[in-house]
């Protein structure tokens, strides 16, 4: 799943972070994001990895945003 589905930047001066649930939904929610991972929803430990992995996914969202407002520069 590309995280750029999950943006609300398109065509956008300024960067608007896309919340957890936006990233939730493509995946059917929460417990069903953590699964895809091979995460459980009862782990702490599990639920803390799940949480970097989202960060990492908002991080790749905000990098294609910022490389697609260079692309417009050029």
């Amino acid at each position: 799943m590309s995280s750029s589905n999950n943006n609300n930047n398109s065509g956008s001066d300024k960067y608007v972070e896309p919340s957890d649930s936006s990233f939730y939904k493509g995946y059917g929610g929460q417990k069903a994001f953590l699964e895809c991972h091979g995460l459980k929803i009862w782990n702490d430990d599990d639920i803390q990895e799940g949480k970097a992995i989202l960060r990492a996914m908002k991080a790749a969202d905000r990098e294609d945003w910022e490389a697609e407002q260079a692309a417009k520069k050029k």
